[in-house]
């Protein structure tokens, strides 16, 4: 990816330092994703944007493939958390498995505490999910693995309808927008990979649209001043133009 970005004529001082392609893909409509996959130091102009960057789904996967192993993500501690599970279709070798991603999160406030990617659903990977967020009050949809997990972990937990979990249900369903781009997968290291894109990408983007709610114009311009605000805190693209 980085051999296909180099660096070029610096664009003059109108304009501005990262220009956003709004046409072309859903995915290139998103400032954020935009903007982390390209290095700090490289000036883009709109006509190199349209140029290099190519918006097929092969090239979607490689960037969030990129993107994820410079990110960094800790699990969140809350209070309450709605936890529930999805799964993707793990193919290799003519052999189709089942992939089980869960997520932990934040009914207060909708921000993914925790995530998981696992061949099992069990208990254990319950706990895995659970634990680090230090919750009070877990919220699931009947999987009995949680309720083990809870009791456990002696944390209090309580079975709701899918209808009412619906704090983790529609963060299940972006995700499911999210992979759409693929049908499957071919390792669990990549699954992980882009889960774990998917979580940052969100949250960066829920504290965002909670800061100026319904106003997605500022939203666009706040996702971009986040991300060069918390550069060093969220990638590692400084280290690597180090050398």
């Amino acid at each position: 990816m980085y051999n296909s970005l180099k660096r070029g004529t610096p664009p003059p001082p109108h304009e501005r330092r990262y220009t956003i392609c709004q046409e072309n893909s859903t995915f290139l409509k998103d400032p954020l994703v935009l903007t982390a996959i390209i290095p700090k130091s490289t000036p883009i102009q709109k006509h190199s944007v349209f140029q290099r960057l190519l918006p097929e789904c092969f090239s979607i996967y490689c960037w969030i493939k990129t993107l994820s192993s410079a990110i960094k993500f800790s699990p969140i501690h809350f209070k309450v958390l709605c936890v529930d599970e999805k799964f993707e279709k793990l193919a290799s070798k003519g052999k189709t498995d089942t992939v089980y991603v869960f997520l932990a999160v934040s009914l207060d406030n909708y921000l993914i505490a925790n995530f998981g990617v696992s061949l099992n659903r069990d208990m254990l990977q319950a706990i895995k999910l659970i634990f680090p967020c230090q919750p009070k009050l877990v919220l699931s949809d009947g999987l009995t693995s949680y309720a083990q997990a809870c009791e456990y972990l002696n944390v209090q937990h309580k079975t709701i309808s899918s209808k009412t979990n619906q704090a983790v249900e529609s963060r299940n369903s972006l995700l499911a927008m999210f992979t759409q781009v693929r049908r499957g997968f071919k390792k669990l290291s990549n699954v992980i990979s882009y889960i774990k894109a998917f979580v940052v990408l969100h949250n960066i983007k829920r504290e965002l649209r909670m800061q100026e709610p319904g106003d997605w114009v500022k939203i666009q311009r706040l996702l971009v001043e986040y991300l060069v605000n918390h550069f060093e805190e969220l990638f590692a693209f400084a280290e690597l133009d180090a050398y």
